[in-house]
């Protein structure tokens, strides 16, 4: 089953925010005792607001992610 979900408007400040989430996650990743997953967590909560997702999606979304 494919699944075609439409490209986002994203704004300069949210792209920022994205590439500099990312950008610590590379960073943090070098070194074996860092955890990243709030900062992966962050990058979740921007992309479901990209897409305007309701409570209901996120879930859903988070428990096939699973």
């Amino acid at each position: 089953m494919q699944i075609c979900v439409p490209d986002p408007d994203i704004n300069p400040s949210q792209k920022a925010l994205l590439e500099n989430l990312v950008d610590k996650i590379l960073a943090e990743r070098t070194a074996p005792d860092k955890d990243v997953d709030a900062l992966e967590k962050e990058i979740d909560r921007v992309v479901y607001s990209l897409y305007d997702l309701s409570r209901e999606e996120i879930e859903i979304v988070e428990r096939v992610a699973e």
